[in-house]
């Protein structure tokens, strides 16, 4: 391991208190970029296909809650903060990353697949007309916990990444397997937060109700 990495994860303890101070330091060195890189290559579960399925394929790391979503606060400089959140950062390939784009997901049940319908590898499903996005099963519960933490932590609006009964249907149907609960542990170590949506998953319905409770606030006011 790079010595200047042992020396900036030391320093990163030292200012545990203010995680955004240490961000920042994080996003200004590159040695510590690409070693979160890494990270998200060979430790992040796959999205919208199966990890038996990526030999040999060109990967990318996709943000599951789009960067062109999320918003600038001065304050906090949150969308800096956000869009280096590797709780919502996984490997998938170049292709389905490039297709999905920042397409709203909504689920098969919801929809009349119609012409307007391309069925992709692995089950997922995309609609250009409607820009929406399909995902395939395996995914759903990592999606969704996903934008929890990103709605939760940074206050965005999720109107235009997938709706709500939907995002708690996956939630609760699709619990973290151990390559989900594994990524969010190096997270934790990278970058010192937890997604509370895997961690507190057995409390899954207490959570839910906090975060239901806060998410319609922001529905109503915008």
């Amino acid at each position: 391991m790079n010595y200047i990495y042992v020396i900036f994860l030391f320093y990163i303890k030292i200012v545990n208190s203010n995680l955004l101070f240490v961000h920042n330091l994080i996003i200004k060195n590159k040695i510590n970029l690409n070693y979160k890189k890494n990270i998200i290559d060979y430790c992040s579960p796959c999205v919208y296909i199966e990890k038996e399925n990526i030999n040999n394929r060109i990967l990318t790391n996709e943000h599951i809650f789009p960067i062109s979503h999320m918003k600038k606060n001065n304050k906090f400089d949150n969308y800096k903060y956000a869009k280096n959140d590797m709780h919502n950062l996984f490997k998938t390939t170049e292709k389905l990353n490039s297709i999905r784009s920042n397409y709203k997901f909504t689920d098969i049940e919801n929809e009349y697949l119609n012409e307007n319908w391309r069925i992709l590898e692995n089950n997922n499903y995309i609609n250009n007309k409607k820009k929406l996005f399909i995902p395939a099963n395996n995914s759903k519960g990592i999606i969704a916990r996903a934008i929890l933490h990103m709605s939760y932590t940074y206050n965005y609006k999720i109107k235009k990444i997938i709706d709500l009964n939907i995002l708690i249907k996956w939630t609760l149907k699709y619990s973290p397997n151990k390559d989900e609960i594994y990524y969010n542990n190096m997270v934790k170590s990278i970058q010192y937060t937890d997604n509370i949506f895997i961690k507190n998953y057995s409390n899954n319905k207490k959570i839910l109700n906090i975060y239901i409770n806060k998410i319609k606030k922001n529905i109503k006011n915008g």
